[in-house]
């Protein structure tokens, strides 16, 4: 298995994905500055970024799926967020 901090490149199948890179759930909860146990809760119940099981244990998310999920939760105001529908309850 991979390891480091490069990333994952999967053989083709997923032709979405083929020439992508693929990084670990530590390495996505590292780049967000989040805990793993929350990428855990994105996956449980929605709202994360998408991902890909390759095992039992194994979790991996496409580069790409990283930034269209950050690029969604980009705003360039308070009201935008709010007009989103995605900001934080008071």
């Amino acid at each position: 298995m991979p390891g480091g901090s490069e990333g994952y490149y999967p053989g083709a199948g997923n032709q979405a994905h083929e020439a992508d890179e693929f990084l670990s759930d530590r390495q996505l909860a590292e780049m967000l500055g989040v805990t793993t146990r929350t990428t855990m809760r994105w996956r449980r119940d929605g709202g994360g970024p998408k991902y890909v099981r390759v095992g039992a244990r194994r979790i991996l998310y496409a580069r790409s799926d990283i930034l269209a999920w950050t690029a969604s939760k980009t705003f360039a105001s308070l009201a935008a967020e709010a007009k989103a529908g995605q900001g934080r309850a008071a």
